[in-house]
């Protein structure tokens, strides 16, 4: 016959050095950690911060300085700022490229179809539609040459 698992009584308070106090210091800190991050941060981040926080103050208690405290944990939080801010440069970086890109595609480089396949296929399949044909890839000639111009102008991105 198979034994019956021993199971320990351990009280919350003899588990971990400090007990409920400790518990509650750490939570605290964790809340004031998160609430520094901006609201658009993600659930991921956020456990990620309180975990960084958690080990941060491993060696700290309740019973050190709150300045010292308060100077480690804005450390932690400073430095998941900095990442999260080269993080939305990089992709906003990656947005003004993909629509450079997309301004080239559509760009008619001297007046003459060149980066737009189906135009100038359009142009030898269907000579019925060669007017509206060239007719739209001026306007996309000139729309292109007027992105262009306001992306050499200033270092906003263009708005189309």
């Amino acid at each position: 016959m198979a034994r019956r698992p021993r199971t320990r009584d351990v009280d919350a308070s003899t588990a971990q050095p400090g007990g409920s106090a400790r518990r509650e210091w750490l939570a605290t800190w964790k809340a004031i950690a998160v609430a520094r991050l901006p609201e658009s941060a993600s659930a991921a981040i956020r456990a990620d911060l309180r975990r960084s926080v958690e080990q941060t103050l491993a060696r700290l208690g309740p019973e050190h300085d709150n300045d010292e405290v308060a100077d480690a944990v804005g450390a932690v939080v400073g430095i998941l700022i900095e990442r999260l801010d080269a993080e939305a440069k990089e992709k906003a970086r990656m947005q003004r490229q993909r629509e450079r890109r997309r301004a080239r595609r559509e760009a008619l480089v001297g007046g003459s179809v060149v980066t737009l396949g189906y135009v100038t296929k359009t142009l030898v399949e269907r000579p019925e539609l060669r007017r509206a044909t060239l007719l739209a890839a001026k306007a996309a000639r000139d729309k292109a040459r007027l992105l262009f111009s306001k992306m050499f102008r200033s270092s906003q991105p263009p708005t189309p």
